[in-house]
This record gives structure tokens, C-alpha cells and sequence, in this order.
């Protein structure tokens, strides 16, 4: 195999025809470099069901959405880890065997037996 057969099955080889032509992608936008902005309004008007408006959807559901770069979920997730902890640290903790007699705690006067 040389150079050239490689570059056909490499990560950014050339799309079928037919996935082309059912994406909206004529093959002048497909050699140049696809504008994210002009394909996905026409990936939502050939993905959505004839009987729903796709402007309207795409104008509803995609356009001028705002997305959250950060993860909100990860914030929350380490504030509950930290009242986890919070909480275990203040709990009281049962005296062990050792401690018990050297307490004695299960020593009984002889005027209580």
C-alpha cells in the first residue's frame, strides 16, 4: 500500500456520494472547507418530518441557543463530596474495646448490682 491508498481511508477522507447528496452537501462545499453555520440548518431541514415546519424548528431549537461551556454537574458533585465529608467528620464515633475498659464502662459499683 503506499502513500496515496492511505489517504483515502485515513480520518478525513471523502464522503460517499449518496451520504453528500442526502446531507444537502453539493461537492463544490464538500471539497472546501464546510461552514458549520450553513450546515446544520440544512442537516435540521432534511432531518426533521415533513409534517413540522423545519425553519421553524431549526429557528426554535438551534438558533441563537446559549450553551454552557462549563460543567455545572461536576460544581455540584464536589459541594456534595464536601458536605459528605462535612458530615462524617462530625459525627460521633463509638469508643472501641480498648478504650471501653480503660474507661470502664462496664466496670459496675457494687452498690448498683
Amino acid at each position: 500500500m503506499d502513500a496515496n491508498d492511505r489517504t483515502d481511508l485515513g480520518l478525513y477522507s471523502q464522503l460517499p456520494e449518496e451520504t453528500r447528496r442526502s446531507a444537502g452537501l453539493d461537492s463544490r462545499s464538500v471539497d472546501s472547507i464546510v461552514d458549520s453555520r450553513s450546515f446544520v440548518p440544512n442537516y435540521v431541514q432534511n432531518a426533521v418530518v415533513q409534517e413540522f415546519e423545519a425553519d421553524k424548528v431549526y429557528n426554535t431549537k438551534v438558533k441563537n441557543k446559549v450553551f454552557m461551556l462549563d460543567n455545572p454537574t461536576k460544581d455540584s458533585t464536589a459541594a456534595k463530596e464536601e458536605r459528605k465529608r462535612r458530615r462524617r467528620a462530625n459525627k460521633a464515633k463509638a469508643l472501641t474495646a480498648k478504650e471501653k475498659r480503660t474507661l470502664d464502662v462496664y466496670d459496675i459499683p457494687l452498690e448498683s448490682r
